[in-house]
């Protein structure tokens, strides 16, 4: 846990005003009130199913960020997640239901905190539960989370809210149309509706997918962009990953990556389409390879796959110290997709000034296809549903086309937006 923790700082665009970091060498017990067990190393344990923090008054009240790394306890079947509550000044400011290790962002409005009153931070856990009533533990306590560390920081330009929705594009049923049209009336709608994506953002389908780069929840994104014929180099295009290891990898500018040591080799799927899978143990990601088993030898496509990922972690290196890209990155459902977002924006902003467009199911009041950006660099994008897992080809395309006209329609109008006010700057 320990090595998680202290490796931000080397570009942070958001100096915290604090910075808590918990366990027995950390700086937290000043902090502490009820609800704690006693530090160990790297981490505190939550008890019960309340905690409490008390910071002291800050001078300028205004909108911040509450960033917290948090280990959930956890055993499937019996416990699969933990669900966590934050309130500040008995404001809630989120909710989050915790599967992995969790680092997540949350807006502090700025009415919640008060000039001169100290800033009082509840985190409700009613999960908690013995160890010893799910694992092999002799842990009596009745615990939650094991907090690694706390910051607050004001909210940075490009998380301060600047709301602006764009519909669902009409395109005319392409799912079956576009890549093989089966009749001319399927052939005539897939015609319009690419004239009318090129009208709108000025690029073929080809070149709109080529504006963005996915960050690994899925293969989906990058069978997309396929079947647009953009086919673009990614150390993600083809991985999962899971968000906190993502975190981590770029907060050490994936170092690990260069372990040879953790990358191995095995086959999936059916005997009858068996290929190679490469896995590296450091990030638990896993890639797909294209290549057939019955093709080569899984010491080759280990070769094979070690120059590969050195290679493609240079070029997105050089991807997030010189911006051109969206970056795209899915999101199951779950109520706090956009504080997951949070962390990860900030995560690669510590690069440089980054777009993430984060894409999580369609509601009764986001319709499928349509993109909300939340500030100039944070969009969420809405979509009917995800391909299955045992089928990635099964894809709504028309929805991702939408999204991704909507995406890069909204970052240009921010990026005008931007430079409007930096003409009109008043005296």
């Amino acid at each position: 846990m320990t090595q998680i923790i202290n490796q931000l700082r080397w570009n942070d665009p958001s100096p915290p005003l604090f910075d808590i970091v918990f366990g027995s060498g950390g700086n937290s017990v000043e902090y502490l009130r009820g609800g704690w067990s006693t530090p160990e190393e790297g981490v505190t344990w939550s008890v019960e199913t309340e905690s409490h923090l008390l910071l002291p008054p800050i001078a300028a009240p205004n909108e911040y960020l509450l960033e917290i790394y948090a280990f959930p306890l956890l055993r499937a079947p019996l416990l699969p997640l933990q669900r966590l509550a934050v309130c500040v000044n008995d404001a809630q400011i989120g909710i989050s239901n915790c599967a992995r290790p969790a680092r997540v962002a949350y807006r502090i409005p700025c009415e919640v905190i008060r000039p001169g009153e100290p800033i009082c931070i509840r985190f409700l856990h009613p999960d908690a539960s013995r160890p010893c009533d799910l694992l092999n533990s002799v842990d009596e306590r009745i615990l939650a989370f094991a907090f690694s560390r706390l910051r607050l920081l004001p909210t940075p330009q490009f998380l301060t809210y600047q709301k602006k929705t764009l519909p669902p594009i009409a395109l005319a049923q392409m799912n079956d149309s576009f890549s093989s049209p089966r009749s001319t009336g399927a052939q005539n709608d897939a015609v319009t509706a690419l004239r009318e994506l090129e009208r709108l953002t000025g690029l073929t389908p080809q070149h709109l997918m080529l504006q963005f780069e996915s960050l690994g929840q899925s293969c989906e994104f990058g069978l997309v962009q396929r079947r647009c014929g953009a086919e673009p180099l990614g150390l993600f295009r083809f991985s999962s990953i899971f968000l906190d290891s993502l975190l981590r990898g770029l907060d050490s500018k994936f170092d690990a990556i260069e372990d040879e040591d953790a990358i191995h080799v095995d086959v999936v799927g059916r005997a009858d389409r068996a290929e190679f899978r490469l896995t590296h143990s450091q990030y638990e990601m896993e890639s797909h390879t294209f290549i057939p088993a019955e093709q080569t030898t899984a010491e080759e496509v280990r070769k094979q796959g070690i120059r590969k990922l050195k290679f493609l972690k240079r070029k997105l290196l050089d991807d997030l110290e010189a911006p051109r890209k969206i970056f795209v990155r899915t999101m199951m459902p779950d109520v706090s997709a956009q504080h997951h977002a949070n962390s990860l924006l900030l995560a690669l902003n510590r690069y440089a000034a980054h777009t993430l467009l984060c894409v999580v199911p369609a509601d009764e009041t986001h319709p499928a296809g349509s993109v909300e950006r939340v500030s100039s660099g944070l969009f969420m994008g809405f979509i009917d549903r995800f391909a299955p897992v045992e089928n990635a080809h099964f894809y709504s395309f028309e929805a991702w086309l939408s999204i991704c006209a909507n995406a890069l329609i909204l970052r240009n109008s921010a990026e005008f937006d931007a430079e409007s006010c930096a003409l009109n700057i008043p005296e």
